[in-house]
């Protein structure tokens, strides 16, 4: 492992696709934003360069900054508050709930499961081969049991 990590050529292949995605996702997505911030305009109506304008605006405007004031003490109090409910989690666990910790391993990741596991079974039900009965399978199954007049074909001898 040593050896992979220490050669540069085997980082850029392991990290290089990672971070490309990242940037075309995240970092192209908002330098564009931070350059609109500098024009005037929708898309309907085209834009204009306006400068500092929007930026002159915002700094003068009472409710950006009661908007900002809240948005921090809201960051705060979130922030304070997991921290506190995971530590007192960690602390309920270990001094109490040490003996059932199969009981709390299981309410901890069945949420993170539950969901693969539901769209695993839809699929499974979707895409039903065996039985010839899924929701995708049924359109083409319904097609090829009609004849060139339209009318379905009979099952059984005739």
């Amino acid at each position: 492992m040593r050896s992979v990590l220490g050669d540069r050529r085997a980082i850029a292949v392991l990290l290089g696709p990672a971070l490309l995605v990242y940037t075309l996702v995240m970092l192209v997505p908002m330098g564009w934003s931070l350059g609109y911030t500098f024009f005037k305009g929708n898309v309907i109506e085209g834009f204009a360069f306006g400068g500092l304008g929007n930026f002159e605006k915002l700094w003068h405007d009472p409710q950006a900054h009661s908007a900002l004031w809240f948005t921090f003490k809201y960051g705060i109090v979130v922030t304070v508050g997991q921290v506190l409910c995971g530590y007192l989690l960690a602390l309920l666990y270990v001094f109490v709930l040490r003996k059932s910790s199969a009981v709390v391993r299981t309410l901890v990741f069945f949420p993170v499961i539950l969901p693969t596991v539901a769209v695993a079974l839809m699929f499974q039900k979707l895409f039903a081969v065996a039985p010839q009965n899924g929701l995708a399978t049924s359109p083409s199954k319904a097609s090829a049991s009609t004849t060139t007049t339209g009318s379905p074909a009979r099952a059984g001898p005739s």
